[in-house]
């Protein structure tokens, strides 16, 4: 007897071809980007870009309904004009914000600052706070208003407080914004 003879039939010769397209794609896949041509993928993305710059456009759609208010809590702009006495600070372009004072004590530190916001503790709600640099002036460029965490006895417990600076000294010239979201 001699050897064995296999017949291909059409549907493994199907099954082959697939086979071997399927190696090549690959192959070029791996191998075009290596050499410096274009990956498959770019190739690919620019095909889809190109097709779907020819479809028409379609026309404008409605305007969306409006959204809802903003969902601050409180803000203020808060102005370093203080009483000298008082420590009472003018608060601009307010809203939920009560008050906001300076601490005017004995060796209170410069530029500390008690906000006011009812209902709303510095315990629960984080703050945020930016420079006013209309008016602090010309060293708006340097100044800072740092919030902080913790308690001190110039600011009741449920007050936000506020420092400010010019470069790294605590200054009482610095004008600020705050956000309680």
């Amino acid at each position: 007897m001699g050897r064995p003879v296999f017949e291909k039939t059409e549907a493994d010769m199907r099954r082959t071809h697939v086979a071997m397209g399927v190696a090549l794609v690959a192959t070029v896949a791996i191998v075009a980007p290596a050499l410096g041509g274009s990956s498959l993928k770019k190739l690919v993305r620019k095909e889809v870009a190109k097709q779907v710059g020819k479809l028409p456009g379609g026309p404008a759609g409605a305007n969306g309904a409006p959204g809802a208010a903003g969902t601050a809590r409180a803000y203020a702009q808060v102005i370093d004009d203080c009483d000298l006495t008082t420590g009472a600070c003018p608060v601009k372009r307010s809203k939920g914000v009560a008050s906001a004072t300076r601490s005017v004590e004995v060796g209170a530190q410069a530029g500390t600052y008690c906000i006011v916001v009812p209902g709303v503790s510095d315990d629960d709600v984080p703050a945020q706070t930016s420079i006013d640099d209309s008016n602090t002036g010309a060293t708006g460029n340097q100044a800072a208003a740092v919030l902080y965490d913790d308690q001190i006895a110039a600011c009741p417990d449920t007050q936000f407080v506020v420092y400010t600076y010019i470069g790294t000294t605590p200054s009482n010239n610095v004008s600020f914004n705050i956000l309680i979201p």
